[in-house]
């Protein structure tokens, strides 16, 4: 009897590993709030200020005459191996991708942009299905 429970056992172990999978994720950029864009305005709000609200930038770029622009972006793509012998399925995915675009004249917002590109998984590959951008800091 005890021989059959740990036989049992062993095997939803082994069946609970199998369906679990292998699950990678790679990011890029890190998380920031979006919505705080909108609190952004044109000719007032100080790189400080944006710092403050959005943490540092992904990158940054120097312009000529006190021009900069700073870059926020994040996305996830992730990866799911099923591990069933002689047969490898797995699923992929990504989340939408958000970069946020600000630029900065003399150290205070003179504009930024913000995009969201959305994707899907098609015949087990990850295709852009749509985007949305608009003009913020006004």
């Amino acid at each position: 009897m005890a021989g059959r429970i740990v036989s049992w056992t062993l095997f939803a172990v082994v069946v609970a590993g199998a369906l679990a999978g292998c699950v990678r994720t790679k990011e890029s950029g890190r998380d920031f709030d979006a919505s705080a864009r909108r609190r952004l305005v044109a000719n007032w709000t100080t790189r400080r200020e944006v710092e403050a609200l959005l943490g540092k930038p992904k990158a940054v770029t120097a312009g000529a005459d006190g021009e900069e622009t700073w870059i926020y972006e994040h996305t996830t793509v992730w990866a799911v191996d099923y591990p069933i012998p002689f047969w490898r399925p797995s699923s992929v995915g990504q989340t939408p991708r958000e970069i946020l675009t600000i630029r900065f004249t003399y150290g205070v917002v003179a504009g930024c942009s913000f995009a969201r590109e959305r994707y899907a998984t098609r015949d087990g590959r990850i295709a852009a299905t749509g985007s949305t951008s608009e003009e913020c800091a006004k």
